[in-house]
């Protein structure tokens, strides 16, 4: 438990409560049941119905997976996180060579 600058203990749900702002207010989408919720998440994204929208064995699914996490994430945390969902779902990262050569159609 952490202490408020009064003193007094905050509530476990009011640490959550400003976590998830936190995070909102850096470019992440806040989610309902933290670390398990986040990984459910990851798990939809790279096993179930969300890779079968990125097609992750396909040419251009970075492309895609930052067209549908583009909703969620901004920025650099939305490349690093398609880079790390890549990872997962292929066993490899993305080919940064691939942008740079080959214009994606998507």
């Amino acid at each position: 438990m952490a202490l408020s600058p009064a003193g007094t203990l905050r509530t476990v749900a009011t640490l959550h409560e400003l976590y998830a702002r936190a995070r909102a207010e850096d470019g992440f989408a806040v989610t309902p049941k933290g670390v398990a919720g986040e990984e459910k998440l990851d798990t939809y994204w790279t096993e179930g119905e969300g890779a079968a929208k990125i097609r992750w064995p396909e040419p251009c699914a970075f492309c895609r997976c930052l067209e549908h996490l583009g909703k969620y994430l901004t920025g650099n945390r939305l490349k690093g996180h398609c880079a790390n969902l890549e990872r997962r779902a292929t066993g490899h990262y993305p080919n940064p060579e691939h942008s740079r050569v080959k214009h994606c159609p998507c």
